[in-house]
């Protein structure tokens, strides 16, 4: 019983160095399944990044089609208010033509029967 070391119990001393090599050992067990775990996790990624950045591109290119669709629906809308404005322009033009026409026929015609009533009055 002098012996206590012969026994499974350690002296203080050597207890930090078995936990060493214990840990060691067990990081060493570990290491190849933590590597291919790192691997499956990085293609993972790596297969999430290029959906993200497809998607990405994806989104973009459509935008670019929407805004392209937007400027071409504004263009055309712009095109359609200018020439709206140009016949608005003429129909008022004309209007004011023909509002003066016919005051100028009333006259006429005024003036026609004032000539008549005149004529009418005098005797033959």
């Amino acid at each position: 019983m002098n012996q206590p070391h012969e026994h499974s119990t350690l002296t203080p001393l050597a207890k930090p160095t078995v936990d060493k090599v214990i840990e060691s050992t067990a990081q060493a067990d570990t290491s190849p399944q933590q590597a291919a775990e790192q691997g499956t996790l990085q293609a993972s990624i790596d297969a999430l990044n290029q959906k993200l950045v497809a998607s990405t591109l994806a989104r973009v290119q459509k935008e670019g089609v929407i805004r392209k669709r937007l400027e071409q629906h504004q263009q055309q809308l712009a095109e359609g208010n200018l020439a709206r404005e140009g016949l608005s322009n003429t129909v008022t033009t004309a209007l004011k033509k023909l509002a003066q026409a016919t005051h100028t026929q009333a006259d006429r015609v005024d003036s026609v029967e004032a000539r008549l009533a005149s004529l009418a009055r005098t005797p033959v």
